[in-house]
């Protein structure tokens, strides 16, 4: 007979530790640590009632999402807050899919939150929905849609959350950050990053919060460290990098500053105007000559 029964055992493993999001500012709302504790106490008390999915989406050109973009292709379980931190444990995620996350073929994840929802005759302000793994170079596993078949079943029990939930929200799960003040700022925060994986070269913060818009004087403060110096203090940055730095400041002043014209903006981070020069050639001059003197003249 076919179907189900007569599909083989499918070989999955268990991802442990997994650093799912963190709180801070993200698409302009503040994720909390105190709804990070009620995420998790919710998930200890409906463990075995509602199992959190993890899935793949969202990303339009990822090849592995059904229409729904709901495809179950394990469990999120163990859910607790660390520090700033949400962790989880991936369960009975197929072997081969397993083996690409660790590779990182699936670099980012999201979670997806149920705000004000209610179950079992009580309010749950802040909830785990699921987990989406994104990646626009998902592999076309073989037999994954024996997988959706296996694991993708919406229960009553999600349908009654769904419906009962006030909204839902996706935040992307953060990844290497840079603490300062308490706060987690990211790649974005910095004019200058040499590396972006390593928070440790990171300079020149212009916000004031994580993922903010450039701050006027975090911007003013990091326009004098590119220059002469923020309060004795000149950063150090490689010749060939500054001029990418300085217009990532420039473009973050005119940010920050808005009513300012250009006029106004500080003389480190301000494009020299040189007078235009006229192109005199000496009769007979040699061919050295006039490529110098086209290159003083454009210059």
């Amino acid at each position: 007979m076919g179907g189900l029964a007569a599909v083989a055992a499918l070989p999955t493993v268990d991802i442990h530790d997994v650093e799912l999001c963190a709180a801070g500012t993200w698409n302009g709302r503040l994720y909390t640590i105190e709804e990070f504790d009620e995420a998790a106490k919710t998930w200890c008390e409906l463990a075995g009632t509602y199992d959190v999915p993890l899935k793949l989406g969202h990303d339009d050109d990822q090849r592995l999402v059904q229409a729904d973009g709901y495809p179950a292709i394990g469990w999120v379980a163990n859910v607790r807050r660390s520090g700033l931190k949400l962790l989880g444990d991936y369960l009975k995620v197929p072997a081969r899919l397993a083996a690409v996350i660790k590779a990182g073929g699936l670099p980012k994840r999201s979670c997806e939150f149920w705000l004000d929802t209610e179950f079992a005759g009580k309010k749950r302000p802040f909830m785990l929905k699921a987990v989406a793994l994104l990646g626009a170079d998902a592999p076309a596993v073989e037999g994954l849609e024996d997988v959706y078949s296996l694991y993708n079943s919406r229960t009553d029990t999600a349908r009654t959350l769904a419906g009962a939930a006030r909204t839902t929200v996706t935040m992307l799960a953060a990844g290497v950050y840079k603490t300062e003040g308490g706060k987690q700022f990211h790649v974005s925060d910095y004019a200058y990053t040499p590396d972006d994986g390593d928070p440790g070269t990171w300079k020149l913060r212009i916000t004031k919060t994580p993922g903010g818009a450039p701050d006027a004087g975090m911007v003013g403060a990091a326009v004098a460290a590119f220059g002469k110096g923020f309060r004795g203090q000149k950063a150090s940055i490689a010749t060939a990098d500054r001029a990418a730095v300085k217009s990532r400041l420039r473009g973050a002043w005119t940010k920050a500053n808005p009513d300012k014209s250009e006029d106004a903006m500080p003389t480190a981070i301000k494009n020299a105007r040189r007078p235009a020069r006229t192109l005199r050639l000496a009769s007979g001059p040699s061919v050295d000559d006039i490529q110098s003197a086209v290159e003083d003249a454009l210059a």
